[in-house]
C-alpha cells in the first residue's frame, strides 16, 4: 500500500505541473520513474514469500492423498496367482505398458494392453445407480493379441467386460516386428464377415486361452496397475512441488 500511495501522488503532481513548467514535468516524472521502480521491488521481494505460501497447501493435500491411497491399499485376489497359466506377466514401474505372453505349439502369443488407452465408460443415466447399471455401462477393456510364427504375425484387435469377449478387428498377416503402414490393406470390417467365419475365429483365440477369464483377468490387471501410477504420479508431483 505505501508504494502505490507514493507513485499516485507523483502521479497527482505530475498532473498539476505539467501545464506549467517543463523542468517541473521532468522532475516530476522522474519521480514517478523512482517510486515504481520502488514498487517494483516491493512486487518482487513478496513473489518468493507468496509462491512458498501458495505450494505448502497443495503439498499438504498431494500428502494426504497419498496417505489414503496407501492406507486403503488392497491388493486384488485375482492378481495374487498371476495371470492364467501358461501366460507370463511382464511390466516395469513408471510404464503403463502390460505384456503378457506363452507359446502353443510352435507360435508365439503376446498380449498387450495400456492402461492409457481405455475408453471412458459412459455416465450411468439418474436413477439407474447400482452394480448391474454399472456393469451395463463398462464399455470394456482393448487389447491386442498378436499370434507369431516365424517371421510372420497375424494381430487380433479384442474388448472384453469379464464376462465376453468379443474379436474387433483382424488384421492382415504383416512381417513380424514391422510397423504397420497405411499403403497394406490393414484387413476387413470383421462386423461384415460371415457369422460362421467370425465363431471360427473366437474358437482359434479360445484353444490359446483368449477367452472370458482371461478378460476377466486383465481388466482387474490394468484397474491395479493404474492405481500403482496414480500413487506414483501423486508421490512424483509432491516431491516436486516441495522442491
Amino acid at each position: 500500500m505505501l508504494c502505490k500511495s507514493v507513485a499516485s501522488t507523483g502521479v497527482a503532481a505530475l498532473g498539476r505541473t505539467g501545464r506549467q513548467c517543463p523542468l517541473a514535468v521532468s522532475k516530476a516524472a522522474g519521480f514517478v520513474r523512482q517510486q515504481q521502480s520502488l514498487a517494483s521491488r516491493c512486487e518482487t521481494q513478496a513473489r518468493p514469500q507468496l509462491r512458498a505460501f501458495a505450494s505448502s497447501p497443495l503439498a499438504d493435500v498431494l500428502k494426504s492423498e497419498l496417505d489414503f491411497e496407501l492406507e486403503n491399499d488392497e491388493k486384488p485376489e485375482g492378481l495374487s496367482n498371476g495371470p492364467p497359466k501358461p501366460f507370463q506377466l511382464t511390466e516395469s514401474p513408471g510404464d503403463t505398458h502390460l505384456l503378457l505372453k506363452r507359446e502353443y505349439k510352435g507360435e508365439q502369443i503376446e498380449i498387450t494392453t495400456s492402461v492409457n488407452d481405455q475408453p471412458e465408460a459412459p455416465e450411468i443415466p439418474e436413477g439407474e445407480e447400482g452394480e448391474e447399471a454399472e456393469a451395463d455401462s463398462f464399455p470394456g477393456l482393448d487389447f491386442e493379441v498378436a499370434i507369431i510364427k516365424g517371421d510372420q504375425r497375424l494381430a487380433f484387435m479384442c474388448q472384453s467386460n469379464g464376462a465376453y469377449l468379443e474379436v474387433i478387428h483382424v488384421s492382415s498377416v504383416d512381417p513380424a516386428g514391422a510397423p504397420p503402414s497405411l499403403r497394406t490393406f490393414q484387413g476387413p470390417v470383421y462386423q461384415e464377415l460371415d457369422d460362421d467365419l467370425q465363431a471360427e475365429f473366437a474358437n482359434y483365440l479360445h484353444e490359446r486361452g483368449i477367452d472370458e477369464k482371461l478378460g476377466d483377468y486383465l481388466i482387474t490387471l490394468v484397474n491395479e496397475k493404474e492405481q500403482e501410477e496414480y500413487k506414483r504420479w501423486l508421490g512424483n508431483v509432491r516431491n516436486f512441488v516441495t522442491k
